[in-house]
């Protein structure tokens, strides 16, 4: 196989498990082997519409199992993933898309309106797939070419463009496997929007990478995470901490089955596991600085227990908690909102280098 980036992961991935779950969506099963299948012909939809190696194709929509095969479709080609934020108005996508230069966005009709580019529906996505040819698809590509161009909010001024290459993904991912030791056996809840680099690059593609089953939803829903858990025995969930005081504060938590969550955003078996964003929110990676719960102990051996910036989350006893305290008011950072912070019943930020939260 010549192509040495992330395009190449579906061949591999269905010749080792062409019969494990994929992709769960509304209760509808995606094997790797349907997998392969569906993203080739989409590939070659894309290469049919003049999508060629370098060019831009765009997803515009909540997440859905056609952001992942548009995404690894135009992988195979050679393409670079464009994932836009659903919930911005005509005038930011429509910038983005001409900033871009994408030449096809799969679209859903529930997001707004745009022009200046080639749309693919989604409401008739499946019959654009199904004219699609199934022959399989090797186009040469090398790990330092540019896999996507993940969008800024533009807080600041005009969103800007973060290109990053196939390797950046790759190792990214790797890096995950080692340090959340990601299993084969995962079942992965994916909530929080795949247009952002985190759910991407943190839970998608790692999972995708070890062969373990990625459910996704279109938004984040308390009932539906409860019922998702007990029905799929999800091991792994990725949110912001205000996702994990939902679940606490909803009067579903005391008779919940958590028994099968390992991982809540990092990998915690028997004892706990902790992540420390130390450049939250950025577009090129996921958090930059990632501590082992005995990293932490020895770092403030009199605490011994995981502690984020934004608060405190802690597996005890089999049971995940969200610590309430006095450190409230200082739970967030410079910018955020503090009434945020309070309904969720967080504590200060730990104690420590603090400068990539300012």
């Amino acid at each position: 196989m010549t192509n040495e980036g992330l395009g190449g992961w579906p061949a591999r991935r269905a010749l080792m498990t062409p019969e494990r779950t994929a992709i769960i969506y509304q209760d509808k099963a995606t094997t790797y082997g349907e997998f392969f299948t569906r993203a080739t012909k989409v590939a070659s939809r894309l290469r049919a519409d003049g999508i060629e190696k370098g060019d831009r194709v765009g997803y515009l929509g909540p997440n859905h199992p056609a952001f992942v095969e548009t995404m690894f479709a135009a992988h195979m080609l050679g393409a670079i993933f464009v994932p836009l934020n659903f919930r911005l108005a005509t005038p930011e996508l429509e910038y983005m898309i001409s900033d871009a230069g994408i030449k096809i966005l799969v679209r859903d009709p529930a997001t707004a309106e745009v022009t200046g580019t080639k749309i693919i529906s989604l409401d008739d996505y499946e019959a654009w797939l199904a004219a699609g040819s199934a022959d399989p698809i090797d186009a040469p590509v090398a790990q330092d070419e540019i896999a996507f161009i993940l969008y800024t909010s533009g807080t600041t001024g005009r969103p800007k463009g973060a290109m990053l290459s196939h390797a950046n993904q790759i190792w990214n991912s790797y890096n995950v496997l080692v340090a959340f030791d990601v299993a084969g056996d995962e079942v992965s809840l994916i909530a929080a929007p795949l247009f952002h680099v985190a759910a991407l690059g943190q839970l998608l593609l790692p999972t995708f990478l070890k062969g373990g089953c990625s459910v996704l939803t279109p938004t984040w829903d308390v009932d539906a995470a409860f019922d998702l858990i007990e029905r799929y025995r999800i091991t792994w969930i990725f949110g912001v901490t205000t996702m994990f005081a939902s679940l606490v504060q909803s009067s579903r938590w005391a008779e919940a089955d958590l028994s099968s969550v390992r991982s809540p955003d990092v990998r915690w078996r028997t004892d706990p596991g902790v992540v420390d964003r130390g450049v939250p929110g950025t577009r090129t990676g996921v958090p930059a600085r990632l501590w082992a719960h005995r990293d932490l102990a020895r770092r403030d051996p009199a605490r011994g227990q995981p502690e984020y910036p934004q608060g405190r989350i802690r597996w005890c006893a089999g049971v995940l908690r969200i610590d309430q305290g006095r450190g409230a008011d200082r739970a967030t950072r410079r910018g955020a909102d503090q009434r945020t912070a309070r309904h969720a019943g967080l504590l200060e930020q730990p104690r420590g280098d603090q400068r990539g939260l300012r």
